[in-house]
This record gives structure tokens, C-alpha cells and sequence, in this order.
């Protein structure tokens, strides 16, 4: 016998949103569009949101800030840039040793067909990609 039971009207998250599929697909209407999350997004905002709970704010000047709260990577975001390209992006900024290779990093990004940003998002995106590297490197170095 399991120790916990879910009871029939509280079904998993996953299954709600496919009996809402199903139905709206039954009634000839269009498809909702579905709330996905990565798996870095959630663990990221239990983080922060544990961290809140005692009382404590997040560093964005240490070591490690998770790579979704950085401002780049939110400026990135909002300009309609994927996760994992954005991911690469970042991934790509940390490893370069000096600020000129960092913003070639990311205007070799906005070259690729899929990344489409205008000359003054792609300036302020290299300007957030130097500040970033600085600071990691800055947080490295101590």
C-alpha cells in the first residue's frame, strides 16, 4: 500500500496541462500555449527563493551567480535569445582572457542567422558581456 495518495482531483501538473491539450483539440479550438520552464530556471528560483526565506539577499558579485540572473543573460532573454544559445554565450565569455575577445564572442553571437539584435542592443550586450567578465574575473582573482 503507498504512504501517500493524490487525490483523483489533484492530478500532476503535467497532466493538467495535457487534458487541456485534449480538450481544447476535441472542441476544434487552438492549442494553448504551454508555461515551460528549464530545469535551471526552477532549481534557480527555489534557490533564491530559500534564500529570501532566511532573510539573506543573493551576491552578484561572488564566484558563482546562477547564469539565468545575470544581467546579460536577462538582457539576452528579453532580445529573444534561447537559453541554451545564451548558455554558450556566457559559457564562451568566461573562458577569453581579454575584454576584445569578449566582445568578439558576442558579435560573432549576433552574426548568426538566428540572433537577430540591432546595432544598439548589440553594443549594450557587449558592454553587459565586459562587465560580467570583469566582475568574474575580479571575484577569481580574490
Amino acid at each position: 500500500m503507498p504512504l501517500f495518495r493524490r487525490s483523483k482531483k489533484a492530478a500532476h501538473p503535467a497532466l493538467k496541462q495535457m487534458k487541456k491539450m485534449m480538450k481544447a483539440l476535441e472542441k476544434g479550438k487552438k492549442l494553448p500555449d504551454l508555461e515551460v520552464r528549464s530545469r535551471q530556471e526552477i532549481v534557480t528560483d527555489l534557490f533564491v527563493s530559500k534564500i529570501h526565506a532566511i532573510g539573506l539577499e543573493p551576491s552578484a558579485d561572488s564566484g558563482y551567480v546562477p547564469v539565468s540572473h545575470t544581467p546579460l543573460a536577462r538582457f539576452l532573454r528579453e532580445c529573444g535569445l534561447a537559453d541554451d544559445v545564451v548558455e554558450a554565450i556566457m559559457a564562451g565569455i568566461f573562458e577569453e582572457e581579454s575584454e576584445d575577445s569578449v566582445r568578439e564572442i558576442v558579435q560573432a553571437a549576433a552574426e548568426t542567422p538566428d540572433i537577430n539584435l540591432t546595432s544598439e542592443e548589440l553594443a549594450q550586450a557587449q558592454e553587459l558581456a565586459v562587465e560580467e567578465w570583469r566582475r568574474k574575473r575580479k571575484a577569481s582573482l580574490v
